[in-house]
């Protein structure tokens, strides 16, 4: 989302709100917690949004938004009207500080041009010694490391 924010800098969106419309990008943004449990949700925000599948998210709009409104409009014809809609989920509100880990460090192996699956599986083996990583990919066993600095193991040899 940091992408997002206006001005020649990224930084890191408040998450605040769960919507925003990008007008330049014209795309919107929804960003949801799905355990809502933790945290500071009062019941008028505590929104049904869960995973349906791996590529399907229910997504429950604010209660200020109707569904014949504009943005309410919008949101249901955006492929037809040429925008777009990007989804960005948490687990928990304090997932902020895994991806400010993950953008550490893919910075740190940016020249390596790492995607953010490898991102995330170094900085989640960084956090949980007990796991493993199974890849193809043969920079987790050569050059990448977890955040700490020490090797980030794999299930089983690179070929």
């Amino acid at each position: 989302m940091a992408a997002f924010v206006p001005g020649n800098t990224a930084r890191a969106h408040p998450w605040r709100e769960g919507v925003h419309w990008a007008k330049d990008e014209h795309a919107d943004l929804f960003a949801f917690t799905l355990d809502k449990t933790s945290g500071h949700f009062s019941p008028t925000t505590r929104y049904r949004d869960y995973a349906i599948s791996r590529d399907l998210i229910h997504w429950e709009s604010q209660s200020t938004t109707r569904a014949d409104g504009k943005t309410g409009l919008r949101y249901q014809s955006h492929a037809a009207l040429g925008t777009s809609v990007m989804i960005f989920a948490r687990h928990r509100t304090d997932d902020r500080a895994f991806w400010f880990d993950v953008f550490d460090w893919l910075s740190k192996y940016a020249d390596h041009e790492p995607d953010w699956a490898d991102g995330c599986l170094a900085v989640l083996s960084g956090r949980d010694a007990s796991l493993k990583v199974w890849t193809y990919d043969r920079e987790f066993r050569t050059t990448w490391r977890r955040p700490n600095g020490t090797a980030i193991p794999v299930a089983l040899p690179v070929r």
